[in-house]
């Protein structure tokens, strides 16, 4: 048995301010949610100092917390829920629509062993993700894409591409035929390439923060989730 929740460390500060500052290096707005079962927490924010102060008031036990990653039109900040958490099933708060996002940013693509729902990865569920990135990195090089990030969630693993690709029905068609080719090409019966992503207003795991899916097991145990890499190649 590991459920000790006093001994958890729920956010890594300085890997939260690092994986912001790489994924939003213009100060972009972004909106983050606290999601535990059904109750979602929302809030705006330019600033990850700031943020990561209003994260330490919350209560992450048991919790999830997620990030936007496509870039945000400027006028949500000024929404109520700017520089500070509202709980949105308590507040009727806008949380950030498909309208909201102005363009993409970046070709996620989301490597996730497949398991029952709920629960954690195995050790040997995320070796099996991590090998199929290796081998999608290698691909996605073969076709030029040679700059990108690389990121644990906490239960898989994320390949970030950096685009400009308009927020329009053409934009999101391209983006979405690029998850299912790596789909087609790539998952298997352990480990699937997550088509859902090509949604703009998809949120995403906030690096630096625990990733915590079912119980706290020696077997299936929370991870922190963080960057692991940034992939600079030019030739």
């Amino acid at each position: 048995m590991m459920d000790n929740s006093s001994k958890k460390q729920y956010i890594d500060e300085s890997q939260i301010i690092k994986a912001l500052q790489l994924l939003k290096p213009d100060k972009e707005l972004f909106e983050v949610r606290i999601i535990r079962g059904k109750e979602v927490l929302s809030g705006y924010f330019f600033n990850p100092e700031v943020l990561v102060q209003e994260l330490k008031k919350q209560n992450l036990d048991n919790a999830n917390v997620y990030c936007t990653l496509q870039m945000l039109h400027l006028g949500c900040s000024a929404r109520l829920q700017f520089n500070r958490f509202i709980n949105t099933s308590k507040e009727k708060v806008p949380t950030t629509s498909d309208n909201d996002i102005v363009m993409y940013k970046y070709i996620p693509i989301d490597l996730d062993p497949v398991r029952p729902t709920g629960i954690s990865s195995t050790e040997e569920e995320l070796s099996g993700a991590y090998e199929l990135s290796t081998q999608i990195e290698a691909y996605m090089k073969e076709q030029g894409f040679k700059k990108h990030i690389r990121a644990f969630s906490g239960n898989g693993y994320h390949l970030l591409y950096p685009c400009k690709i308009a927020n329009d029905e053409e934009g999101r068609e391209r983006v979405h035929n690029y998850l299912n080719r790596l789909d087609e090409l790539f998952s298997n019966n352990d480990c699937h390439v997550d088509t859902t992503l090509y949604n703009p207003a998809r949120v995403i795991k906030l690096y630096g923060t625990l990733a915590q899916k079912g119980r706290n097991t020696e077997q299936r145990p929370h991870r922190m989730s963080k960057i692991t890499g940034v992939v600079n190649e030019t030739d």
